[in-house]
């Protein structure tokens, strides 16, 4: 069984979805497959471009907009206090990581977008120097 997008878009949604397995799992052996939540796929990708765009600020919201999405599903989903909280402490570390790699991401291609002005503009400059010295041959 496969399950992602809207089947597993919020905490209703997976409720649901943990019925189906359930009923599913006293007629035979299963393999569950759960890929991301509704829009999350969608939403990386966006910070993905936003952070290649340099663009720090809106890479900030969508991933607090998907850390709160994810942490909504576990403050609905978990009812042990205590998992509930381990959780939501692992929830957050993972979103500090991959703001962590996003920012590495901007500072990399604003590193590399530099490098390649650089060489764009040192190569014009060698052009201006040598192109009239080829056509004089």
């Amino acid at each position: 069984m496969k399950f992602g997008g809207t089947s597993v878009a919020d905490a209703a949604s997976i409720e649901r979805v943990i019925e189906i397995i359930r009923v599913a799992v006293q007629e035979t052996n299963l393999v569950v497959v759960v890929s991301a939540m509704s829009g999350v796929t969608n939403k990386l990708i966006e910070a993905g471009t936003q952070s290649e765009a340099g663009n720090c600020a809106a890479v900030e919201a969508i991933f607090e907009e998907l850390r709160v999405q994810h942490e909504t599903a576990v403050g609905t989903l978990i009812h042990s206090p205590s998992e509930r909280e381990r959780l939501s402490a692992h929830v957050q570390t993972l979103f500090e990581e991959i703001r962590q790699l996003s920012v590495m991401v901007v500072i990399l291609s604003l590193f590399i977008g530099g490098v390649i002005a650089v060489m764009d503009v040192t190569f014009q400059a060698v052009l201006v120097k040598w192109i009239p010295q080829l056509f004089a041959r």
